[in-house]
């Protein structure tokens, strides 16, 4: 892919991708976080990826971005009500 491709990928696809991971995490903030991740890894792998294949990786990449996260709050959540039932101080 090089850059011209890249950024038609970015004009064609950004509003949905960002609505797809608004969707589904509710953040402003955070769907705008994964958008730029997912473009950021197409970037660093252009020369991997093909013009035709770039929305199909957008949006894998950014549900993929999505469960990696709540993964990361569940893990979280187990880690602080573990130490709390074993009386270790959190703060």
């Amino acid at each position: 892919m090089n850059t011209r491709e890249y950024n038609d990928g970015v004009s064609a696809f950004s509003d949905g991708l960002y609505r797809f991971a608004l969707k589904h995490c509710s953040d402003d903030a955070y769907a705008q976080d994964l958008v730029q991740e997912a473009f950021a890894r197409v970037w660093i792998r252009r020369e991997d990826i093909s013009a035709e294949k770039v929305k199909s990786y957008l949006f894998s990449t950014v549900h993929n971005l999505i469960i990696d996260g709540v993964r990361k709050v569940i893990r979280d959540e187990e880690y602080r009500s573990h130490q709390i039932d074993e009386g270790i101080s959190t703060a």
